[in-house]
């Protein structure tokens, strides 16, 4: 059945990128996708930093409040090379192998917000939210079945999933 999702269709993962968290590293498609991810976040960053300096810049002829907005964006910009510099370095992280029943499950984070994690073995491992891959998804395909659950990084991000009989 062609239509059914996996867990590595929800991940968007193939054969190759399981091999190469198989073998404890990222494939070449996900360390691409982190790039970008890292990419995208510094980006934003910079240009609320370069936005407030503008506003800055512009309320100096408005006033002389130039310091504080000036200042944030300055701020945003460092925010922003530090995300960037993270996301980075996790590239270079191993990716190790978890294996046990998983629970997937919604949790409050922040002020509000929501984080989607899964349970390994007793492990909380944090699980990218995607289009199509959310909470319902995860608990229509994952079953009661042990499980190979591939996570990296301190605060462990899971990568892949595959049946621990496969």
């Amino acid at each position: 059945m062609a239509g059914v999702p996996t867990p590595l269709t929800l991940l968007r993962l193939d054969e190759d990128d399981l091999a190469a968290n198989r073998a404890g590293r990222l494939s070449a498609k996900q360390a691409r996708r982190l790039r970008s991810r890292a990419r995208a976040s510094a980006t934003a960053f910079a240009a609320l930093g370069l936005l407030l300096i503008a506003g800055g810049i512009y309320s100096d002829s408005n006033g002389g409040q130039w310091f504080v907005p000036v200042l944030l964006g300055v701020l945003a910009i460092a925010a922003g090379l530090l995300v960037a510099r993270s996301e980075g370095g996790r590239r270079n992280l191993a990716v190790r192998r978890l294996t046990g029943r998983v629970d997937t499950m919604v949790v409050r984070v922040g002020r509000g917000g929501t984080a989607l994690r899964m349970t390994v073995d007793g492990e909380s491992c944090d699980l990218q939210r995607r289009r199509g891959a959310g909470l319902r998804e995860w608990q229509a395909v994952l079953t009661d079945e042990p499980y190979h659950v591939y996570v990296m990084g301190r605060y462990p991000a899971v990568v892949a999933i595959e049946p621990a009989s496969g």
